[in-house]
């Protein structure tokens, strides 16, 4: 763990000649150890060297890269209990399991491995929910929120715009909108979510379903001045909404 942590530290600093000797080691210690890695650190650690490896090599060696991405990304599939950063003493973060993901789907575009591609993608929607779960059973609503609005971004194939214009909300997968709206209702005691904010604002005479080539100078009024709450509604400003 400590040479992947220099190595990773080096990185940071720039030092490149230094992690690529620290990632060595590290790989030389994972080799020597074999099949004996089964312990929740020493996967974690396996992950973390794979992951620095990836980072050194993507830029001049991308099929070695997506080989060390590939095989971290193995042993997060294979051991989801032992490689949860959201437990405690945790050596992962939840920033190490999404570069995993998120590197794989930068690198591989080949139409050969589009079922890949759905894989990876796959399993970075589960984890995103089960972070958003985990953050609303602790009620930090204020950190729920921005895990929804993570996922919502990623469902939509929006995390590099960072919005979602109205066209996106219009063809925002229903079944996706009410999974995450039923985790807030139900984790918040019926007092947070999409649908309890629908109820409100019908009740305060505000109307539905409206284009904006529709709206009057009270809807926008509206707009304008409402404030968003914590609730898993995404800020209207990041809906593409003035």
């Amino acid at each position: 763990m400590l040479l992947a942590s220099m190595s990773r530290a080096y990185q940071n600093l720039e030092q490149q000649g230094k992690a690529e000797q620290k990632i060595t080691e590290s790989l030389e210690y994972l080799n020597n150890k074999g099949n004996q890695i089964s312990s929740s650190e020493g996967l974690q650690t396996s992950v973390l060297v794979k992951v620095n490896q990836g980072k050194l090599l993507s830029d001049k060696y991308k099929k070695q890269a997506i080989k060390a991405y590939r095989e971290a990304f193995n042993i997060l599939i294979n051991y989801p209990k032992e490689t949860n950063p959201l437990k405690e003493n945790q050596l992962l973060t939840s920033e190490d399991i999404e570069l995993v993901h998120i590197a794989l789907l930068g690198l591989i575009n080949n139409e050969n491995q589009l079922q890949f591609r759905q894989e990876i993608r796959d399993s970075l929607r589960k984890y995103l929910f089960g972070e958003l779960e985990y953050f609303l059973k602790r009620q930090d609503w204020e950190e729920a929120d921005k895990k929804t609005w993570k996922l919502m971004l990623f469902i939509a194939n929006r995390e590099k715009e960072s919005s979602l214009d109205i066209p996106q909300v219009n063809n925002f997968p229903c079944s996706e909108l009410k999974k995450i709206d039923d985790l807030w209702v139900e984790n918040s005691g019926g007092k947070f979510g999409f649908s309890v904010q629908k109820k409100i604002w019908i009740k305060t005479g505000n109307r539905l379903g409206i284009k904006p080539s529709d709206w009057n100078n009270n809807d926008i009024e509206i707009i304008i001045i409402s404030e968003p709450l914590l609730d898993g509604m995404p800020k209207k400003k990041n809906m593409g909404m003035k």
